[in-house]
């Protein structure tokens, strides 16, 4: 079985990268197209054991005038790799390469999506979708997103589902003390708040606030500063892409909040992140629209999780179960439902365990990698549907002690 894998970054995507290792493991022969190796992940994709071709075949949305010469080298491509499948993780690559096919018939061709952002705008789900004929498939990374797909319309014999998975370390790690003397914070001191890349408000979809709604955060934590004293809020992260002009928005909010220490140490390596999530005494944890990722590193590394209803959030944070959300998540109710979780620090342990447990089954990268697999054989060859993962089901399934007479923290 040969693969054409399509990614448009080597900066980030890790979720494509861990993926590829794991079918080249699996004895699947991947070729992955990529427009530069200038990334972090450049070195791991030359070791990843997929044949990298260097390509570049986003959409470009900004210089339409390069789209015949983007289309031909993707056509070019194509002809000599000669796939049976090939498989985009990006509306821009997906885009270009259904333009460059549409009249092909003799190559299945599958969308894994990875967020729901496009889908949720109706010009550019429409795009997407009027882009596709009888070639082509989804994969869906949330039952969230899939049913996006099905009421646009697309029968459910061209929809799977499949979480991006990752390599998730079985080693946590306790360097908790270590990580408060570094940010100068006491044991004494209850820690909240997140680790994520600030994405500024993209305004021609509509956006006032960043997608992880760090402005929000911030808002909320002034209000926390209102109801007790002993909360540090932590934002680890910087601004992604080009720029910092809403990282310093961010910033000079931060410091003006008069009843609460926040602190903004800046970006850290994301291979690092694994190592300072014990600093944190509650992740939260409240986007815009989501898949599932945020709450999955914070889960991993056994942190408790607030967060909000949106996306594929809800598949893993079962609230009550495997961590806390929050229904109406103004600033003014979050910071009610953080002094809440934080009264009850043994109960979020509780459901840490569980949200761990969860979360190293489900986005364990060699299981949803032998998804994808499976998923390939099934479009080219017409075998058996690879059977679903359901979060509810392993949590019955696996777990004895529950965490029972937890009050959702959205009611009184």
């Amino acid at each position: 079985m040969r693969v054409l894998q399509l990614v448009k970054t080597s900066h980030g995507a890790r979720w494509a990268l861990e993926q590829v290792q794991e079918l080249c493991k699996m004895g699947v022969e991947v070729h992955v197209a990529l427009p530069n190796l200038a990334g972090g992940f450049a070195n791991a994709w030359t070791e990843s054991g997929a044949k990298v071709h260097i390509v570049d075949i986003g959409f470009p949305a900004r210089e339409l005038w390069r789209l015949p010469s983007v289309i031909s080298s993707f056509k070019n491509l194509v002809e000599r790799v000669q796939p049976d499948l090939i498989h985009s993780h990006f509306v821009s690559t997906t885009l270009t390469m259904r333009m460059a096919l549409q009249n092909d018939q003799s190559i299945k061709r599958v969308f894994q999506v990875p967020g729901p952002l496009h889908l949720e705008n109706a010009i550019f789900r429409n795009w997407e979708l009027t882009s596709s004929n009888s070639q082509d498939y989804w994969i869906a990374s949330s039952n969230f997103i899939e049913k996006l797909y099905r009421d646009a319309g697309i029968s459910q014999d061209r929809l799977f589902l499949s979480y991006y998975g990752n390599h998730l370390s079985d080693e946590i790690s306790s360097a908790r003390t270590e990580m408060r003397k570094l940010f100068g914070i006491s044991e004494e001191q209850r820690v909240v708040g997140s680790i994520s890349y600030m994405y500024p408000p993209k305004y021609f979809l509509g956006q006032v606030r960043g997608l992880k709604r760090h402005e929000v955060l911030i808002k909320a934590f002034s209000h926390l500063g209102e109801l007790r004293s002993d909360v540090t809020g932590v934002l680890i992260g910087g601004q992604w892409g080009g720029g910092k002009s809403y990282e310093r928005r961010l910033r000079r909010r931060a410091k003006s909040v008069a009843t609460m220490r926040i602190e903004m140490p800046g970006a850290i390596p994301p291979q690092n992140s694994q190592n300072v999530w014990p600093l944190f005494d509650l992740a939260v944890h409240i986007p815009s629209t989501e898949n599932c990722g945020g709450v999955v590193e914070p889960l991993a590394a056994g942190v408790p999780v607030l967060t909000n209803r949106v996306g594929g959030i809800p598949e893993v944070v079962i609230d009550g179960v495997s961590g806390l959300s929050v229904e109406e998540d103004s600033p003014k109710n979050i910071a009610i439902a953080i002094n809440r979780a934080l009264n009850d620090l043994p109960k979020l342990g509780l459901m840490a365990k569980e949200g761990q447990s969860l979360v190293k089954t489900m986005f364990d990268v060699r299981r949803t990698a032998a998804e994808i697999r499976a998923i390939y054989e099934h479009i080219l060859n017409e075998g058996q549907k690879p059977k679903r993962f359901n979060s509810r089901d392993f949590l019955e399934t696996n777990f004895q002690e529950k965490a029972t007479n937890v009050v959702p923290l959205n009611k009184s």
